[in-house]
């Protein structure tokens, strides 16, 4: 009897399993089949990293008698909980390809098992198109969109598990791909008052029950569970909403065989007609090697070569004794006049030359020339232009004006690029590449130079006017800068024995020096007066060339610095200091009748923040306007110069009021210092009490107030 199978036959052990066990206990036995004398079924069982397949030769209930190690694999202990699946093995794909006609010269099996992380495997045959090809792991066949082929290499969208049996069956002969062979596939569902979907509508109307293979989620489907009516398949028990199925429809192939089973060459003796065309497949093709040869591995033909090496070799003279022409004026070769046109059936020269090529169109005319990476155009429009696909790379107009990167030339000769170098002009081996500018009187060159200078040369006077060294620095007037001491880049002008540099502006304008995003240097006026001055300026922010004045030097030397650091700041509240604690005193630059003002300080709280680092003058003068200080009452100044904004405070200075001062007077001397700030440096204010408390008044015009600037 054989064989046989039941749909979905998929269970779990109920208990472990022992590498030399011949009987299986399963959770369910009732998913495989029952068994009559000489019947058998296969069980593969699976850890989820190896596998085993079993031979069952008898079912009791859930008790299953096997034969160990099938098709090639190893006995093995398997745990309680560990699957068990009648799966399509090898063994039954094979038994399935024997029962296809012609199945021992067309169809190529490739087995291995997986390899952990590999996603592609060299099968050894080209499958030609997916079609053609069955993939199984472990049995369970794979749909093709988790997949792909590119020559003999199969390549999975994912990487299947280590140590899975895999399977491919390829029809590399019989050309299944078109009206031999289709397959289509369907998402079972659930039909409305009728339960799971027993009908599948294929796209195509098999011969006979005998010319299907159905697989239900991967697994192989006996023939008696379904039926075929024209093309509506019927799954006899239905299937549960939600699983694949998978239906190969194989037609006949009619292969026509003499009656005695052989061709012979008293067979062909005589003409051939043949009433389509010649397809000899992946074989290749010779009449009277190496008159005529087909290399079809390589996709070449050869002439006079048995061996052709590119995709036409023809070994030998080519002849033409007439004129050529191809589709009349796609392409004419004039024999007599040694032309050839494109596009045109007479080709012609403007100035009569014999030998040319003549490509002309009513609109253009261009030549392309291609590889693998890119496709440049040689196209006359009214103007002559060289493309890289649709990107103009070189333009010659009607007038003459050539220019590269873009389609308008501004002038004769016109350079436009996207990236920072338009043009590089390069010289030989140990020689100075120069850019010549000349007129009817005089010449100049601007030269980079073997010794990393960078020079314009005046040819009139042989003499460099501008230099500028590896290094940066910059000679006026003379061919080697000097070098500064402690300078990165120095300027040297060599010019008369006054001045080297002039900066010359007017009443009304400015001379700068300067650049955008940068520092200006304005002097303002050349006459006395004024505007005879010195401006320091920097650039504003969104703006070329409009700058903000930093520092200037007047005529009488005077120097303003308007942007510099500095604060007068008082109380803004009247704050009490008790005995108990340092208390942190708050300032603010809110009164201006008090004639308080901030420039560039950061006021939160009780904390003064610097913008830069410099030395600071910093000054505090308390008064206690209702009571006096008592003995012992302190002031201190605290630091957090770390720069960070959340470093710590660190007393730097104190005012410590003794007995006798505080008895007669109720304000204290004044609290300050010099001090070296970083950027960021943090500055508080505090107080505490002696004897009793005290109580700083707000309203004080000379004292309670603090005063910070940036002295350097």
């Amino acid at each position: 009897m054989g064989i046989v199978f039941k749909n979905n036959a998929k269970t779990t052990l109920a208990s472990s399993l022992s590498n030399s066990a011949t009987s299986a206990t399963v959770t369910d036995g009732s998913v495989f089949p029952s068994l009559s004398a000489g019947e058998f079924f296969l069980v593969t069982f699976d850890d989820g990293s190896n596998n085993e397949i079993c031979k069952c030769t008898a079912r009791s209930g859930n008790t299953l008698t096997i034969v160990r190690a099938q098709e090639s694999t190893t006995a093995r202990a398997f745990s309680s909980g560990d699957s068990a699946e009648g799966r399509v093995t090898a063994g039954v794909l094979e038994t399935i390809q024997e029962n296809i006609a012609a199945k021992s010269a067309n169809q190529t099996v490739f087995n291995a098992t997986t390899a952990g992380g590999a996603t592609t495997y060299n099968i050894g045959t080209n499958p030609g198109v997916e079609a053609n090809a069955m993939v199984f792991l472990n049995g369970v066949l794979q749909h093709h969109d988790t997949l792909s082929f590119s020559g003999t290499n199969l390549t999975f969208d994912a990487a299947p598990p280590n140590g899975m049996a895999l399977e491919v069956i390829i029809d590399n002969l019989i050309n299944l791909q078109s009206s031999n062979l289709t397959v289509d596939t369907f998402t079972a569902a659930d039909v409305v008052g009728v339960g799971p979907q027993t009908d599948f509508v294929l796209s195509d109307t098999p011969a006979a029950e005998t010319n299907l293979i159905v697989f239900v989620d991967g697994v192989f489907q006996d023939q008696d569970s379904y039926t075929i009516s024209s093309n509506t398949l019927t799954i006899t028990d239905g299937v549960i909403a939600g699983r694949g199925v998978t239906v190969y429809v194989i037609n006949p192939v009619n292969i026509g065989t003499p009656s005695d089973s052989t061709v012979t060459s008293s067979k062909l003796s005589g003409d051939i007609t043949m009433p389509g065309g010649l397809i000899v497949g992946s074989n290749d093709v010779a009449f009277d090697s190496p008159t005529f040869v087909v290399d079809n591995a390589n996709s070449r033909v050869g002439l006079g070569t048995a061996s052709p090496s590119v995709p036409v070799d023809i070994v030998g003279d080519v002849k033409m004794s007439a004129s050529l022409t191809v589709d009349t004026d796609t392409l004419v070769v004039d024999s007599s006049n040694n032309r050839v046109g494109i596009g045109i059936a007479s080709p012609s020269s403007p100035n009569s030359i014999d030998k040319f090529l003549h490509i002309h169109d009513a609109d253009h005319s261009s030549l392309v020339l291609s590889d693998d990476q890119n496709t440049w155009e040689i196209v006359s429009n009214n103007t002559f232009t060289i493309r890289d696909g649709t990107d103009t790379r070189l333009n010659i107009d009607p007038s003459g004006n050539i220019s590269i990167g873009t389609t308008n030339s501004a002038s004769l000769f016109h350079i436009e690029s996207a990236s920072t170098t338009a043009m590089t002009i390069q010289a030989g081996t140990n020689s100075s590449a120069s850019l010549r500018l000349k007129n009817d009187a005089v010449d100049w060159d601007v030269n980079c130079q073997t010794n990393d200078n960078f020079a314009i040369y005046s040819q009139t006077a042989s003499a460099e006017r501008l230099v500028i060294n590896g290094s940066g620095n910059i000679a006026i007037g003379a061919s080697t800068p000097s070098s500064g001491a402690g300078w990165n880049r120095f300027v040297k002008i060599a010019g008369g024995t006054s001045n080297s540099v002039v900066l010359d502006g007017t009443d009304s304008q400015e001379a700068d020096v300067g650049a955008v995003d940068g520092l200006y240097i304005s002097v303002a006026g050349h006459t006395t007066g004024s505007n005879n001055k010195i401006i320091f300026r920097t650039q504003s922010a969104n703006s070329n060339y409009n700058s903000v004045e930093r520092m200037r030097i007047t005529s009488d030397g005077h120097v303003n610095i308007p942007y510099q650091p500095g604060a007068r700041l008082g109380l803004p509240a009247n704050q009490t200091v008790t005995s108990s604690a340092w208390v942190d005193l708050n300032f603010s630059d809110t009164n201006s009748s008090y004639l308080m003002y901030n420039k560039g300080l950061t006021l939160s709280s009780n904390t003064i923040t610097v913008p830069t680092a410099g030395r600071y003058f910093i000054c505090a003068q308390f008064r206690s306007e209702a009571d006096p200080f008592s003995d012992a009452s302190q002031f201190g100044v605290y630091f957090d110069n770390s720069g960070s904004g959340s470093g710590s405070f660190t007393q730097i200075i104190r005012l410590y009021i003794d007995e006798n001062y505080a008895a007669q007077y109720t304000h204290a001397p004044p609290l300050q210092g010099i001090f070296d700030l970083v950027a960021g440096a943090r500055i508080q204010i505090r107080a505490i009490a002696g004897s009793s408390s005290f109580t700083l008044s707000s309203t004080s015009n000379t004292v309670n107030h603090l005063s910070i600037i940036k002295m350097a």
